[in-house]
């Protein structure tokens, strides 16, 4: 498969999973590969955040392309930015735009066998 630039379904979620403000999603497919739930790119402005929420049996991966964020993993917060990697399966996370700029994520959830 694949997507070109500027392709993918847009969408907007107030208050994702409990959080503050409004979540710019870039979807970039329709239809995903078997064990992937998600694959997109997240637009978290300053202050915006996806609230803390649990994946079970499923682990997500947030890869900061720019900006920064206020990452919580099982209550242990960690400040990303560009370049950064986190992965959580089976736990508790959440994640908050922090940076003046805009803080885009790359974000894929898979499921586990």
């Amino acid at each position: 498969m694949i997507c070109k630039a500027g392709k993918g379904a847009p969408e907007k979620r107030d208050n994702m999973r409990g959080g503050e403000g409004t979540v710019n999603i870039e979807h970039f497919f329709d239809i995903l590969p078997s064990g992937c739930r998600l694959a997109s790119i997240l637009n978290l402005s300053k202050g915006t955040s996806i609230g803390e929420h649990e994946h079970v049996h499923e682990a997500e991966l947030f890869y900061v392309l720019s900006g920064a964020a206020l990452y919580n993993d099982n209550g242990v917060p960690t400040m990303l930015t560009q370049g950064d990697c986190a992965i959580t399966s089976n736990g508790r996370h959440s994640i908050e735009g922090i940076s003046d700029e805009p803080c885009r994520v790359l974000a894929v959830i898979i499921t586990e066998k």
